[in-house]
């Protein structure tokens, strides 16, 4: 879904000296740049070249072509106007409307601005929208936690109650926690973390301890998950 910049995880090091062939497909290929091309590719490298098992299928998963990755000004009309509803549903609304969609592939737009301050990732169904300027690392681990919503369909669950959407966002949370060696079998590790991850999206009335420490769902983007 979409993934507020407050809240950053850091991923496994890409080894030095070591690079893989980056492919991935864009949700609109017909507005694209060089410049955006490489900048995904190098976080896709440090997919591909982590320590992480996660990492590297989480690479695989967007090489074979099982999602798709753009940059926020390349939203869909009405992937544009979700973001600004699941702002005002967290009660964090973005001083945007929907008329502000028809300048956004516009270099340096406002709306593209705004867009990026906010959010370092969103997904709906096979789309992944990343802002620009994150370092390798930090890119790596936004597709990590996007990657892991498109595999669960978190967008089919998400709206269902604050319960729901809070697990959804745990889960994406927790595999970063798993890419980046975090003691995610500690309960007061996975404590904190599900608190952090309600404050930062308004869900302070779920009870934490019905949201299990290891998430329910799929976990590893493996060729098996995906056709389940």
């Amino acid at each position: 879904m979409f993934r507020f910049l407050t809240l950053t995880l850091f991923v496994a090091a890409v080894l030095p000296g070591q690079l893989a062939a980056a492919d991935f497909v864009e949700v609109n290929s017909d507005h694209t740049s060089e410049a955006f091309q490489a900048y995904v590719e190098r976080g896709l490298h440090a997919l591909a070249n982590s320590t992480s098992p996660l990492g590297r299928e989480t690479f695989e998963s967007i090489e074979h072509g099982r999602v798709r990755i753009d940059e926020l000004a390349d939203l869909t009309y009405n992937d544009f106007r979700r973001v600004l509803r699941d702002y005002r549903l967290a009660e964090n609304a973005l001083p945007l409307t929907s008329a502000d969609y028809e300048g956004l592939t516009r270099t340096n737009s406002r709306a593209a601005r705004i867009l990026s301050e906010a959010l370092e990732g969103y997904q709906w169904e096979d789309r992944i929208y990343v802002a620009a300027g994150q370092s390798p690392r930090k890119l790596a681990a936004t597709l990590v936690h996007e990657v892991n919503h498109v595999l669960n369909k978190s967008h089919v669950h998400y709206y269902d109650s604050h319960g729901a959407a809070l697990l959804e966002e745990y889960r994406a949370f927790w595999v970063e926690a798993v890419f980046r060696g975090s003691p995610t079998a500690d309960h007061e590790f996975c404590q904190r973390l599900k608190a952090r991850v309600a404050h930062l999206y308004s869900f302070e009335d779920v009870d934490l301890d019905s949201i299990p420490d290891h998430p329910p769902g799929k976990l590893i983007p493996g060729a098996r998950a995906w056709q389940e």
